[in-house]
């Protein structure tokens, strides 16, 4: 497991490598440099982290929150799988979607209605008019209101704490 972990790390270390040249790749660069620090520094789950690396390098948008859910992925070690399917819907949107940032954000915070955050991530790349925007942000608005923790911070800091 050690061999393999280690491996990993040397390939998203050689990736990065070679992208140092190329400055159109300095957004990818981030975000593979953080997948790289949470593979390091993570307490669970290193071969999804490192998975996380693979996404950043196929998508073209949402690179910031495929690598934060990385990172919730190794520091939390729970809800893993909300994280993932999160950082997939990311890596195959045809543009940026802020909206998903807010969804892991929600996904940290209520732990314990992932099928409604999942289908509200679904959604969230996909509004087309103000009416679909309006539905979503009322949608977001009463899973927030409903959620376990009252802000990330929290969220972070007593699920980190377990």
């Amino acid at each position: 497991m050690k061999k393999l972990l280690l491996g990993l790390a040397g390939v998203i270390l050689l990736l990065l490598i070679f992208s140092l040249a190329n400055p159109n790749y300095s957004e990818k660069r981030g975000a593979l440099s953080t997948v790289g620090k949470s593979l390091f520094t993570s307490n669970y789950h290193h071969y999804l982290v490192a998975e996380s690396a693979g996404q950043i390098l196929q998508a073209q948008y949402n690179l910031a929150v495929i690598a934060r859910a990385s990172q919730y992925i190794g520091s939390l070690g729970s809800n893993t799988t909300t994280y993932r399917k999160i950082a997939s819907i990311a890596a195959e949107a045809d543009h940026e979607c802020s909206r998903l940032e807010l969804v892991l954000d929600l996904a940290v915070m209520t732990t314990s209605d992932s099928s409604n955050v999942l289908a509200l991530g679904e959604s969230a790349c996909r509004i087309k008019s103000v009416e679909d925007e309006l539905l979503w942000q009322k949608a977001y608005d009463l899973m927030l209101e409903r959620a376990e923790f009252s802000s990330l911070e929290i969220a972070l800091e007593k699920q980190k704490a377990h």
